[in-house]
């Protein structure tokens, strides 16, 4: 269904959900990063969300205007944007700059970044073989995208394995460990061996 109400009230519904289960383990802090194709949408949904948990101590939502934002856990700080502003090479700096409170209280600092809806890493700007990019003490991860493959996404050959992806850190020790969802798989779209 490609009618806006009936997606917008659906992607409240996962959201909520997906919320809805997460505190009941630990505290869920949401931080919205709006995406180029889809501003106003983000923020929108920002907003209801922030409605509806406004008097629930265990979520909090970051709906801000920033298109940057920043997060920190224990000794680690992360950025979220979508990617599509800003240099690879700028990110490093433009988080000391931003961030220069959090930049100095935490040692593990890394970027996440969406946009080309692939996953991508990087060794002196040049795609490698390598779990991400690394420079001036901050690692820069490009996620992969859920989106389907559409006719748009496939004339611009973003044609990456659809997944999701979760990253475990720890409070002290930082990055641990790395989880991905390939969802083609588990709805019965990839190919079977």
């Amino acid at each position: 269904d490609i009618r806006y109400v009936k997606i917008y009230r659906r992607v409240v519904e996962i959201h909520r959900q997906a919320i809805d289960i997460l505190r009941e383990y630990a505290p869920v802090d949401v931080v919205m990063v709006p995406g180029n194709h889809a501003e106003e949408p983000a923020f929108h949904l920002g907003e209801v969300l922030s409605a509806v948990y406004e008097k629930d101590e265990r979520v909090t939502v970051d709906n801000s205007a920033m298109l940057r934002k920043y997060y920190s856990f224990g000794a680690n700080l992360f950025g979220f944007t979508h990617g599509h502003v800003e240099k690879i090479s700028e990110l490093p700096l433009l988080m000391a700059r931003e961030a220069p409170q959090l930049w100095a209280a935490c040692d593990s600092r890394e970027w996440h970044i969406g946009h080309l809806h692939k996953s991508e890493n990087w060794e002196h700007r040049a795609p490698v073989v390598q779990d991400l990019h690394s420079d001036k003490g901050v690692r820069i991860r490009r996620l992969t995208s859920m989106s389907a493959h559409d006719a748009w996404h496939t004339k611009h050959a973003y044609m990456d394995r659809r997944a999701c992806e979760a990253f475990i850190f720890h409070r002290v020790a930082g990055f641990t460990d790395h989880i991905n969802f390939n969802i083609d798989h588990f709805s019965g779209r990839g190919k079977q061996v």
